[in-house]
């Protein structure tokens, strides 16, 4: 570190990590619920690349945060308007997609007959 940053690296910053670690990890959100649901569809052992994958995000998130991406969106206010308005965008086209799946497999005649619920074709 240089003299004009202050370390980050305080007992109380990283009680904060800690405790923000902790909650997020075990409050029921998005991540929480799709593991739950592959858990039950497939199982704990096809379900552990999901939980990695989950954890190894969340600590690149973080640390990619850590190294100064904030930074660059304090500097830069309209990066951060066009990147929310990037996610909601694909947020919507996700939603007509999986709307499209759901009216699809309604309409298919082996619909009652699959395992799966929405067919990806």
């Amino acid at each position: 570190m240089t003299a004009d940053m202050p370390s980050l690296a305080t007992a109380p910053t990283l009680l904060a990590l800690g405790l923000y670690m902790i909650v997020t990890s075990v409050t029921p959100g998005p991540n929480n619920m799709m593991v739950l649901a592959s858990g039950v569809n497939f199982g704990i052992r096809r379900t552990l690349p999901h939980i990695a994958g989950i954890s190894l995000g969340f600590g690149a998130m973080v640390a990619i945060m850590g190294l100064g991406l904030g930074t660059v969106f304090e500097r830069c206010p309209e990066l951060g308007s066009d990147l929310a308005f990037t996610c909601v965008e694909l947020r919507v086209k996700i939603s007509v997609t999986k709307e499209d799946l759901v009216r699809r497999s309604m309409t298919s005649p082996s619909s009652c007959n699959s395992s799966s619920p929405l067919p990806l074709e």
